[in-house]
C-alpha cells in the first residue's frame, strides 16, 4: 500500500485523480439532470466550464458558453443558482461583519448589484 491508499482524509490539492473525476462526472450528472428538469440553457453554460478542451476548441466552446447564457431564462436555474449562492454566504457571514460589508462582498461574488442582493435576502426572510 501507499501512503495515498492509507490516507482516510484528503485536502482538496491532494484529492487522487480517481476521486477528482468522480466528482466532476456527478456534477455533470446533476446539470444535466437540472437541464432536463428545467430546460434553461444556463445548465448547458455550466457544463461547459467542465468541459476540458483541447487548444483549437476552446474558442468554440466559449461561443456555445456565451449564446446558452444569452438565452438563459432570466428567473429559471441562473436565478435559482444565484439565488442559493447568495442565501448561503449571507448564512455564513451574517453577524461577523457589517451587513454593507456582506452586501459588497456577495455583490463582488455574484456579479449582482447590492439592491438586487438586499431584495432577495429581504424576500427569503418572509
Amino acid at each position: 500500500m501507499n501512503k495515498i491508499s492509507e490516507k482516510k482524509a484528503f485536502w482538496v490539492d491532494e484529492l487522487p485523480e480517481e476521486i477528482k473525476a468522480n466528482i466532476k462526472n456527478i456534477r455533470i450528472e446533476a446539470l444535466i439532470q437540472s437541464l432536463k428538469i428545467t430546460n434553461d440553457p444556463f445548465c448547458i453554460a455550466l457544463l461547459c466550464d467542465y468541459i476540458t478542451p483541447k487548444n483549437h476548441q476552446k474558442k468554440a466552446l466559449q461561443t456555445i458558453k456565451d449564446f446558452a447564457l444569452q438565452i438563459s431564462h432570466k428567473k429559471g436555474f441562473r436565478y435559482i443558482y444565484k439565488k442559493n449562492q447568495i442565501l448561503e454566504i449571507w448564512e455564513s457571514l451574517k453577524g461577523q461583519t457589517t451587513n454593507a460589508n456582506v452586501y459588497t462582498y456577495i455583490s463582488s461574488e455574484c456579479g449582482i448589484s447590492e439592491d438586487a442582493i438586499r431584495k432577495i435576502i429581504k424576500n427569503a426572510k418572509m
